[in-house]
């Protein structure tokens, strides 16, 4: 089967994710319950994952700005990860108007991960009109954001003032206050006074007005000493305008219990006199002195910074205007018109990465040169990244990074939805940093060029420890000149922790003799290939937390309290009752255990029994000969068929494996397992690289309850193009097809 964008469809409340005229958004209601679903069930999905804006996260979709954060009810985050990709994804929205999320549904596939998005809004209760969201194209309309343009216009004109036939009039005896009225604008008197005047608002149909204590705004008479406003406010005051001391300027006194909210001016000798300081430490904070810590919000230039510490430390200033929303810097080789946001030059890109505070995302963008050149640093070095950027190129197009000669980088976090290929002949491209963690997400993979002589995409030195985290990533096998992509020197370390159809295929990872490989399988559907002929080291496989998502059904529910349903439950259940023994010995009598018998606890005893999962036979088939098949669709021709007959209670293992390749560049070799001629399992293995160039698959299925017989185990295989071929004579370090069949007890 071939997957596309479309099978990630959702609806959102029954709302099709695409209507007649290609539009795709969602108009919501504040407070609604959002209940996302896939349109259609597309067969042979693995998973499918919901998404929303998450701080931590730069690879996430994005909201408007001043939205709420949003996390989905089941499970509390801003991802929601199906293995049923037909399941519920559900979110509540917040009660407040004026907000835009975009949604992603992403479904994994044989063939990789593809993934659709669609806009929700909560249009403002008063203009109707709706917030846009970075990088908006067609999430929500067909003719992205420009019709909403024309209504904010259409809005705008529509609510422009022409003046009203109403008009004011002075009331009572006196002078009075109301002068004209021009267009919509009333225009009122001033009252002035000299010496001094109180006003009292709430005189019926006059003003009164009295000496004493009145100062003229333009600040030709001073005022002396402290104003007490008491419990009156100051409000719809422009500015207040002091004298340039070091002192405040305006303070609110606090108490040990109630914190103070301070403006004041930072002093003169031509320091910023625009702080805004609050003084939030009382006594009984962490160190118990009051007047020591500091919120305060300064403006510099056209800039806003904010700074949290000691009054004394004037050192952790951050920059609002830059770090209010995570900036994206694009990297578009050949571009004609480079911005201030779009570089065609690394170089230059990179230096305004070093302007920026916090977080930055790289979207990589090689529409006009292909592959993305990554040149070496003007002026030699490393590029250092200093841990805070993320490397990113759309998901469902295969943008590839090259890096060059004498490329170097350090301090990268993250790498998603690129290929970052090593060209570079000179030295490794990036030299990992001690307990320097790296992340690849998203269909991000590493790999080497073609020429002989190409250095690993990652060094890892000697006594250094590296862990890389891999979701719906891959290590690429470089298949021409059998180069490691990872090089482990001396006593490194590597910790390799994969989830969600993540692999590290043959012959990738090299090490010395003192150096160590972990690979934890995390999830299912993971292929860390043990298999590294480079790697002179230890390397070290561990089943992670695959055990609580791997299903489990006793034998006798009866043993159990209770009855569990995961391998992990069951695991857990059995320490307990294993801890919980302290009745002593159990004396066994001659014959109490049986030839192939283990021991088992029976209530209060202990007795012989045939254990669970030992191997009553194995039987191997091989593909010994060069074998084709043509294009074509299920049940295509059969590669391997073999029988076994078991007995009564038995369990079928089944495992099948295989390196294929085609006769032309980029098809889909797909193979089926078959048992009694029920379909049970099946895996496509996408052939990109070249005519007679290798993949690999593997299939694994559990039978059980079978009845005492002969069985029938087929594989059958077909492609979508060209010829598919296994060769075992004509390319027997590349090309296999094996399937093993084990009988266990149940």
């Amino acid at each position: 089967m071939t997957f596309s964008a479309a099978d990630a469809q959702f609806e959102i409340n029954g709302d099709p994710a695409v209507d007649g005229s290609g539009d795709r958004g969602y108009d919501a209601s504040s407070a609604e319950v959002l209940v996302m679903t896939l349109e259609t069930s597309p067969s042979g999905a693995i998973g499918a994952t919901y998404d929303v804006f998450d701080l931590a996260d730069p690879g996430s979709p994005l909201a408007s700005l001043g939205a709420p954060l949003l996390t989905f009810v089941t499970s509390g985050t801003a991802k929601q990860l199906l293995d049923d990709p037909n399941d519920d994804a559900t979110i509540n929205l917040p009660a407040t108007t004026n907000h835009s999320w975009l949604i992603r549904c992403t479904i994994s596939t044989p063939e990789g991960p593809f993934f659709f998005e669609r806009l929700v809004t909560i249009r403002g209760a008063v203009s109707g009109i709706r917030k846009t969201v970075p990088a908006e194209s067609v999430q929500y309309e067909a003719r992205a954001f420009s019709d909403e343009l024309n209504r904010m216009v259409d809005v705008l004109e529509g609510g422009l003032p022409s003046g009203e036939a109403n008009t004011a009039s002075n009331l009572g005896a006196g002078v009075g206050v109301f002068k004209s009225k021009v267009g919509v604008d009333l225009q009122f008197r001033s009252l002035i006074g000299d010496g001094g005047i109180v006003v009292i608002p709430d005189n019926g149909t006059g003003i009164e007005i009295k000496g004493n204590a009145l100062l003229p705004r333009d600040g030709s008479r001073v005022m002396t000493g402290d104003l007490d406003l008491a419990t009156f406010d100051l409000d719809n005051v422009t500015r207040i305008i002091g004298a340039g001391t070091d002192g405040p300027l305006l303070r609110t006194e606090g108490s040990d219990s109630t914190p103070a909210v301070t403006l004041e001016t930072t002093g003169g000798s031509g320091a910023s006199s625009r702080t805004l300081v609050g003084n939030r430490d009382p006594v009984g904070n962490v160190d118990g002195n009051p007047g020591d810590y500091y919120r305060r919000v300064q403006g510099v230039s056209s800039d806003l910074y904010v700074h949290q510490g000691a009054a004394a430390d004037n050192t952790s200033w951050r920059n609002l205007a830059t770090e209010s929303e995570i900036p994206v810097l694009i990297f578009r080789p050949g571009e004609p018109t480079p911005s201030n946001r779009v570089f065609a030059d690394f170089n230059a890109l990179f230096a305004k990465f070093q302007a920026i505070e916090g977080p930055v995302v790289i979207w990589f963008d090689d529409s006009i040169t292909a592959p993305a050149p990554i040149p070496a640093k003007s002026g030699g070095g490393a590029y250092d990244f200093e841990l805070r950027a993320s490397f990113v190129s759309e998901f469902q197009t295969a943008v590839i990074a090259t890096c060059q000669d004498d490329c170097e980088i350090t301090g990268l976090q993250r790498i998603v939805g690129l290929e970052l290929r090593s060209e570079n002949t000179n030295q490794p491209v990036i030299t990992a940093v001690a307990a320097q963690p790296m992340y690849l997400e998203e269909g991000a993979s590493l790999s080497l060029g073609t020429a002989v002589a190409t250095k690993p995409v990652i060094e890892v030195p000697t006594a250094t420890t590296m862990s890389l985290l891999l979701e719906r990533a891959t290590i690429a096998e470089d298949l021409t000149n059998n180069n490691p992509v990872i090089n482990l020197a001396g006593t490194a370390i590597l910790v390799i922790l994969a989830v969600d159809g993540s692999a590290v295929l043959d012959d990738t990872v090299d090490g010395d003799a003192g150096s160590s490989l972990t690979l934890v399988l995390n999830d299912a559907g993971v292929n860390l290939s043990a298999t590294q002929s480079g790697m002179a080291g230890s390397i070290t496989s561990i089943l992670g937390a695959i055990a609580a998502r791997l299903g489990y059904t006793p034998v006798t529910a009866a043993d159990w309290s209770p009855v569990p349903d995961n391998a992990k439950s069951a695991l857990d259940q059995a320490k307990s009752v294993v801890m919980r023994e302290s009745g002593g010995p159990t004396n066994l009598t001659a014959g109490a255990v049986a030839d192939g018998e283990t021991l088992v606890r029976s209530g209060g005893t202990i007795v012989g029994s045939e254990t669970g999962g030992l191997v009553r036979q194995t039987v191997l088939a091989d593909i010994a000969v060069n074998t084709t098949t043509a294009a074509g669709s299920f049940p295509g021709s059969t590669l391997i068929s073999q029988s076994v007959t078991i007995t009564a209670g038995g369990i079928l293992l089944v495992a099948f494996s295989c390196g294929t390749s085609n006769s032309s560049n980029n098809n889909t070799n797909f193979f089926r397992l078959v048992v009694d001629g029920v379909v049970r399992r099946a895996v496509g293995v996408r052939l990109p690289g070249g005519a007679n160039s290798p993949g690999a698959g593997a299939m694994v299925f559990r039978v059980a309850g079978l009845t005492a017989g002969a069985r029938l185990v087929d594989v059958q295989w077909y492609t979508t193009g060209g010829t598919a071929q296994i060769r075992p004579v004509a390319a027997p370090d590349q090309e296999h097809a094996s399937l093993v069949v084990q009988e266990v007890t149940a």
